[in-house]
């Protein structure tokens, strides 16, 4: 009678110590935005480029990442320290170099928190000669 007593409590008191660990967990998805450029917007070489992109988690953010890429090749790619931080955002001026023909690009912004979550928002601009 002790012994089940003992079993039962202890099951009880693992499963209550489980349970209590779960209601810290993240209860909204992460969320990335690319803010500027706009999705198709079409520059020249030596225009300026505005980046700016918002990543936010109501838990803290582990990592984020902006890519431009064209095809599979990355032609630019920013990697800011994001660690144990609500809310982080690239605000960031670029010069386009001179491109040979019409260039289609993809800005590619992704973000992960600590429970592996992610998000990421990905548009497309074009850059002529």
């Amino acid at each position: 009678m002790k012994t089940t007593f003992l079993t039962a409590l202890t099951l009880c008191t693992a499963l209550w110590t489980i349970s209590s660990c779960n209601k810290n967990k993240n209860e909204e998805d992460i969320k990335i935005e690319i803010l500027s450029p706009a999705d198709g917007a079409v520059f020249n070489s030596g225009d300026t480029l505005a980046l700016k992109v918002t990543a936010s988690d109501n838990d803290d953010l582990h990592e984020m990442k902006l890519e431009i890429r064209q095809g599979a090749n990355i032609a630019l790619g920013l990697y800011p320290y994001v660690h144990a931080i609500k809310t982080y955002t690239i605000d960031t001026l670029i010069v386009i170099p001179p491109v040979s023909g019409t260039q289609v690009y993809s800005l590619e912004a992704a973000a992960e928190d600590h429970e592996s979550h992610t998000a990421e928002d990905i548009i497309s601009i074009t850059v002529n000669p």
